[in-house]
């Protein structure tokens, strides 16, 4: 039986801190470079965190007999644990374009469209009101009422039905208007 297996079998039966110090010590190269290909490099670090303290809560379940079937398993871990992050990340706000360059534009759209000053400080008001917004509903308002996308459009680049889109935008809505 190979040394490493020989560790984390031991480790399984008495929970040694310093044996699991050892065995996350000897797997955290190949968990890196594992790591490095599949996120983007500046979050690599936290990534291979979140993956090695995973494998180190799990590593007491393990109940193969070699060194691939081991690495196997903490790949599986890591992997869950990459898209973890890749689910928080489609979570978080994307960055939208300064608010101050999006005035201008409705500014310079309005002088070439020739808007009346109410019809460009309703536009100013409206983006204002935007800002505001929680960053999930200010993606979908914008995309319902600025980009003027259809909510089977919304649905698709979100990955849901056309009636989720709907819900969602309205739920979105709602909140704007009382808040």
């Amino acid at each position: 039986m190979d040394e490493l297996i020989e560790m984390v079998v031991k480790y399984s039966k008495t929970g040694d801190p310093a044996l699991a110090e050892k065995i996350l010590n000897a797997i955290l190269p190949d968990v890196h470079l594992f790591v490095l290909t599949k996120v983007p490099k500046q979050d690599v670090d936290d990534v291979r965190q979140d993956a090695v303290f995973a494998i180190a809560l799990a590593l007491y379940s393990f109940r193969g007999e070699s060194r691939p079937e081991f690495f196997a398993y903490c790949y599986r871990i890591t992997r869950a644990s990459i898209a973890k992050y890749y689910r928080k990340r489609s979570r978080e706000p994307q960055t939208y374009s300064d608010f101050e360059a999006l005035l201008a534009l409705i500014d310079e759209d309005a002088v070439n469209a020739h808007f009346t000053e109410v019809e460009k400080n309703d536009a100013r008001e409206a983006v204002e009101l935007l800002k505001r917004a929680d960053p999930e509903c200010f993606a979908l308002l914008y995309s319902r009422h600025i980009l003027e996308l259809r909510l089977k459009e919304i649905g698709e680049d979100l990955g849901i039905s056309e009636n989720a889109a709907r819900m969602r935008v309205n739920r979105c809505e709602e909140s704007f208007l009382k808040g």
